[in-house]
């Protein structure tokens, strides 16, 4: 059952409170993580709250969807979490949801990666930027000797002095050499974030193999130390739900924006579209497409920072500058089902990536069934194809046929292909993807100062503190928390 919320402080304090009215703008993963949280602190101060969320979509979840078709279940958007973070699990919980989340299936849990026609694995441990473990890069066909011997000197590279933040492909080039780069990060990372790794920054994206480098000197002695302590932490630990890096729910990922939106009731509202945000006296006014105005105390744009941008430019035109220059990618994600029979690889794996060489606009494949249990029926496969706009600029531009041409050419030789898909979808995300570049966490401090020279205005989404869904909420309760403690601080509510 869902955690109840407290009960408010009492009922004389709660009257005597005036009540703080809230918009938030945009119903994704953030906005309703955002709702759901000023609830909750509502709910434990007793502080009387008009919440309304507006949607301009027909729907809660934003690049979150999950569609059921003839016993197939497609993602639209993401389709799974990284259940390492707190955000997803805590937020489960108290939702009441946690029972419906699906972990893997461990006996495929590797990655293929694409070079030419062959699909070679990931070699074991190889952990985003790094091999964790030396011997299974010593033995994988992946790279080459020379590869593996530069790989092999990693210890003996002197640590970068400044502090000054760098791309992911410096870093690894620096320290591992180009080809790990070529044929295992910048696949990872162009799957996972969607760009390219010249771009992409360190310190925004993977941190923790910057201080592992500051700390230890060498990735290698990092690793095989947090082995060490790894196996200790084991020895200590009891029992209690333990989840992999990755995870979903079993009847899709729309289970926890429908989960969310259930639970805000009648302070959603869908097909509403927002066109400014200006300040009024000591609040703010919410104006939709119709003229119509809503006043609040607190406003919370929870979109892509381009969309916050158009809002608030007639109030903050320097703050509205500085949103409006934040990167985005787009992506399109094509899903394909096959009988068992008509592909000749085993697919034993949960999917695959793409070298940077390769030629074709597919950037990553997930082989639906095989990573997660009932997404097909038996004897068919769902492959989710993602096309990467980073290929080709003029992607989301083709026809639907167009695209799914794409994406069977690009996999038919890799997976050995027979025939035509009985089943294909396209889904398109038009700059949805935040690009994390060198530079992003000096740009986004920036943002949140500009931010707060407008008191109650409030940001929240994959634009300024991490790009999945874990991440996406922990931005949501964050600015929900931030902006409720300033309200009910002041003394003019």
């Amino acid at each position: 059952m869902p955690v109840q919320m407290a009960s408010p402080v009492s009922t004389v304090e709660s009257q005597s409170r005036p009540t703080v009215r809230i918009v938030i703008v945009g119903a994704g993963i953030s906005g309703l993580s955002a709702a759901y949280r000023l609830r909750e602190l509502a709910a434990e101060t007793g502080q009387r709250l008009e919440l309304t969320l507006l949607e301009s979509s027909d729907r809660a979840g934003g690049t979150i969807g999950t569609i059921r078709h003839n016993g197939f279940l497609i993602e639209s958007g993401p389709d799974q979490f990284v259940a390492a973070k707190p955000g997803v699990v805590s937020l489960a919980n108290r939702l009441g949801v946690a029972s419906e989340i699906l972990t893997p299936r461990d006996e495929y849990a590797r990655v293929l990666v694409a070079r030419g026609d062959r699909l070679t694995p990931l070699p074991e441990g190889f952990a985003l930027l790094a091999p964790a473990r030396f011997w299974p890069v010593v033995r994988s066909p992946l790279f080459s000797w020379r590869g593996k011997c530069r790989m092999a000197f990693e210890p003996l590279v002197r640590p970068r002095q400044s502090d000054e933040d760098e791309s992911i492909a410096s870093f690894v080039t620096r320290r591992l050499g180009p080809e790990v780069l070529q044929r295992a990060v910048q696949p990872l990372v162009g799957s996972v974030y969607g760009g390219d790794a010249r771009h992409i920054s360190l310190a925004a994206t993977a941190p923790q193999f910057a201080a592992m480098e500051r700390s230890h000197g060498s990735l290698a002695r990092a690793f095989r130390r947090q082995r060490a302590a790894q196996r200790r932490d084991d020895d200590r630990r009891a029992g209690g739900a333990r989840y992999g890096m990755f995870a979903t729910f079993k009847l899709g990922m729309s289970t926890l924006p429908d989960a969310l939106a259930k639970s805000l009731g009648g302070a959603c509202r869908f097909g509403v579209r927002v066109t400014a945000v200006q300040r009024r006296d000591r609040g703010w006014s919410v104006t939709q497409s119709d003229g119509q105005t809503i006043d609040a105390n607190g406003v919370i744009l929870a979109g892509p920072a381009h969309g916050a941008a158009a809002l608030v430019r007639s109030t903050d035109p320097h703050l509205a500058d500085d949103l409006a220059a934040a990167p985005y990618r787009s992506t399109v994600v094509v899903h394909l089902a096959y009988p068992r029979e008509a592909i000749g690889h085993p697919l034993n794996a949960f999917g695959l990536v793409v070298a940077d060489d390769q030629p074709g606009e597919l950037t990553a494949a997930s082989f639906c069934n095989v990573k997660y249990e009932g997404r097909a029926p038996r004897g068919r496969v769902l492959l989710r194809a993602c096309l990467g706009a980073r290929r080709d600029a003029q992607l989301l531009e083709r026809e639907d046929s167009q695209l799914v041409d794409a994406a069977v050419r690009d996999l038919t030789p890799l997976l050995r292909i027979a025939g035509e898909p009985r089943l294909a979808t396209v889904h398109r995300h038009r700059n949805a993807m935040s690009q994390y570049h060198v530079g992003h966490l000096q740009r986004v401090a920036v943002i949140r100062r500009r931010a707060t020279r407008q008191p109650g205005l409030a940001l929240a989404g994959n634009g300024y503190g991490g790009a999945g869904i874990a991440d996406c909420i922990t931005t949501g309760e964050q600015a929900a928390t931030e902006l409720f403690e300033q309200l009910t601080a002041s003394t003019h509510i």
